[in-house]
């Protein structure tokens, strides 16, 4: 079984350098790690040249004038040759029995068309969300609560999808790429199970960065939009719900990061899904 790692990276040579770094420790080693670059007069060609001569990986370096993240990752996948596809982003790191687990997991559950893992630290704490510590069939109602790109790991096959390219890092609606690849998957009637036992570490997200916030927010507005049905009309409510709390928070302790926070995943969310 052999993996393609797709990891499109713009400008971060040092989180680079320590994820590959961390793939170099993999147990497992039949792997290939496909760098799509975006960082103009970009150096990390260099950088993929150094880990490839010192470090045996397998790396295949392509560079790409046009940004975003989904963008990268379709690239990717045109050239992966992998058995399993993977997609980390350039700022995580695998931990050593990483793709061993995966690769136990696939060989011990052949119907599986794609697997979720979690996202913790050293000392087992969770990062970013709160991940049940059982195995879980991904289903629409639950997958929202458990998907990540970076932890997802999908066969790879002649009609495999592409991410959408109107949604993620660098792109207009900046975030949720990986909520509507799942969501995509589950609606060709994929088998998508979350094991515990897939573990990858990520920096945690950086709550104050509005900016971010933002973005993020016009994703998930668009992804709802974009996906409309019952079930995201449900989801993109819940959430508008969720957020007017924390606003309401924010006013009533007089907390402007707080009530900054609120306004504007709020407000993102609902111009997100207006938008065309």
């Amino acid at each position: 079984m052999k993996f393609s790692l797709i990891i499109a990276t713009y400008n971060r040579k040092n989180e680079l350098a320590n994820c590959l770094y961390s793939l170099s420790l993999q147990t497992y080693k039949n792997f290939e790690v496909i760098i799509v670059d975006q960082t103009e007069n970009s150096t990390l060609k260099d950088l993929c040249d150094f880990y490839k001569e010192k470090y045996f990986l397998d790396i295949k370096y392509f560079y790409s004038k046009i940004k975003g993240g989904s963008i990268a990752r379709n690239i990717g996948i045109n050239f992966a040759k992998g058995d399993i596809l993977t997609f980390p982003d350039d700022d995580c790191e695998y931990y050593p029995e990483t793709l061993k687990e995966v690769c136990d997991f696939f060989k011990k559950n052949k119907n599986v068309d794609a697997l979720l893992g979690k996202i913790e630290d050293k000392n087992g704490k969770n990062i970013i969300r709160e991940w049940p510590q059982t195995e879980k069939i991904i289903k629409k109602s639950n997958f929202f609560l458990l998907y990540s790109a970076i932890t997802l790991f999908v066969k790879n096959s002649k009609d495999i999808i592409k991410f959408s390219e109107e949604l993620g890092s660098g792109l207009k609606f900046g975030a949720y790429e990986d909520a509507d690849y799942i969501l995509r998957l589950l609606d060709l009637s994929k088998n998508i199970i979350y094991s515990p036992k897939i573990r990858l570490w990520h920096p945690e997200i950086d709550k104050n960065n509005i900016q971010k916030i933002y973005s993020y927010g016009l994703g998930f507005g668009y992804f709802c939009r974009k996906n409309l049905s019952l079930y995201t009309i449900y989801l993109f409510l819940l959430v508008l719900i969720y957020h007017l709390i924390i606003l309401i928070k924010g006013i009533l302790k007089f907390d402007k990061k707080l009530m900054k926070q609120g306004y504007y995943s709020l407000i993102s969310r609902i111009i997100g899904f207006l938008k065309r």
